[in-house]
């Protein structure tokens, strides 16, 4: 079998235009020439590719399958060229990187630092979000890394976890309601505490759920909101308590204006991983923007700016 890799570019231009006609306009050939080359296609693979309509071209099943992994063929072929042009040269181009809110508070402003001094030809964005949005922009290829937790759920992603992160109980110094007076907190002191909680469907909410329910204790819920931010202004105002991580609430602890308890029975934590899709092959700007993002991580840890976490082994920053 000899697939060239041009009638693989006409035949995912006639299936993303809808046409003969429309795909010879655009690819700027003549299209005698495109057909006959699709032709040799169909004959290469044995099977019929396209369906002729009055309007246009539709692919077969067979079509369908080709256009599915020509995508993937021809995509990885611009990131050799890509790589091969980077191998004399400084990485370039833009990289998105997603990561929840907890984490954006603080590693976004020491990331962004660190590629622009580093990485100075590479364009950084950070997209923040949940961990359901950002894996679904990170497998439909609208993120190139993405640093999330619970990856485990995610098919499709490749993850390395870098650490895991203890949960506290948050809540304001002073609050106006009753909190446990010694730490750790147990599952059945943190029943009474009145909880601002992420939405029903958070993986996060689901797990405090079952946990309460296995106990037969009751959960005491005063407020929902899946926002980060959102949820420590309202622990500021007193309206009630979080599970957060240390790295959602540094700001607040740090000057005193909010304060944290340990739970325990169970203790609550989360990995954290830098994940990458495993049907969209890195960049050399992806990859080097990735070790770049393991090693501010490991400079946050090792200065005690993210505190409260256990890092795995081989996210040691090179000395």
């Amino acid at each position: 079998m000899s697939i060239r890799f041009r009638q693989l570019k006409y035949f995912l231009k006639v299936v993303e235009t809808g046409g003969f006609t429309r795909a010879a306009e655009s690819l700027n050939v003549a299209q005698p020439a495109l057909s006959q080359q699709i032709a040799k296609l169909e004959i290469e693979l044995g099977a019929p590719l396209l369906i002729r309509t009055p309007t246009g071209a539709v692919p077969t099943e067979g079509g369908h399958i080709l256009y599915r992994c020509g995508q993937q063929i021809l995509q990885q072929l611009d990131i050799a060229r890509a790589e091969i042009k980077a191998s004399s040269e400084s990485p370039s181009g833009h990289v998105s990187i997603g990561m929840p809110g907890s984490v954006s508070l603080i590693a976004t402003v020491p990331i962004l630092s660190t590629i622009r001094e580093t990485l100075p030809n590479v364009v950084a964005e950070i997209r923040e979000a949940d961990n359901d949005q950002l894996s679904e922009m990170l497998l439909n290829g609208r993120l190139d890394i993405a640093l999330l937790n619970n990856q485990g759920a995610f098919k499709g992603i490749q993850a390395e976890t870098i650490l895991r992160e203890r949960m506290f109980l948050i809540f304001k110094a002073d609050p106006p309601f009753d909190i446990p007076q010694t730490s750790p907190v147990t599952l059945q002191e943190l029943s009474k505490v009145p909880l601002i909680l992420p939405s029903a469907s958070a993986p996060k909410r689901q797990l405090i759920e079952a946990l309460f329910r296995s106990s037969d204790l009751p959960l005491n819920l005063v407020a929902e909101t899946s926002a980060i931010s959102t949820t420590v202004s309202a622990v500021l105002a007193g309206l009630g308590a979080a599970i957060l991580p240390w790295s959602a609430a540094a700001s607040g602890l740090a000057k005193g204006d909010l304060a944290a308890l340990a739970i325990e029975q169970p203790r609550f934590s989360r990995p954290i991983s830098l994940c990458t899709s495993q049907a969209h092959p890195s960049s050399a700007a992806a990859l080097a923007t990735a070790k770049a993002v393991k090693q501010v991580i490991c400079k946050l840890i090792d200065e005690g700016v993210w505190k409260e976490i256990e890092r795995f082994a081989e996210t040691s920053a090179p000395r």
